[in-house]
């Protein structure tokens, strides 16, 4: 699996693991990169972030919502990133052989 990364300042990089991948199930869900810019436009989603919070599970991970709310945000401890990148393909496989699975849909995975 492939990762890249963007520098948006000199300190502060993006990366973007498993973009192929995600890209496919993006493609296969209609979604496109004009879709999630808009939902995440940060003038807003000013205050989706003043009303973001932990979640209640046991994970602590912290959920954001796009303004329109077509879109999630959640964190991952390194762990959980692991162990996801190392199911991504399969992931990707069953949601092309499925594609009325309810399983929820990652559309990318960011570390910045």
């Amino acid at each position: 699996m492939k990762t890249k990364y963007l520098t948006i300042y000199e300190d502060i990089k993006v990366y973007d693991y498993g973009y192929k991948i995600f890209h496919k199930l993006r493609d296969l869900d209609g979604i496109t990169s004009e879709m999630i810019n808009e939902s995440f436009d940060i003038d807003l989603n000013i205050q989706s972030c003043k009303d973001a919070g932990e979640s209640t599970g046991k994970s602590g991970s912290f959920f954001f919502f796009s303004y329109d709310r077509r879109f999630i945000i959640k964190t991952m401890f390194q762990e959980e990133l692991e162990l996801f990148l190392e199911h991504i393909v399969d992931y990707l496989k069953h949601l092309e052989e499925n594609p009325d699975s309810l399983l929820a849909r990652y559309y990318g995975v960011y570390q910045i």
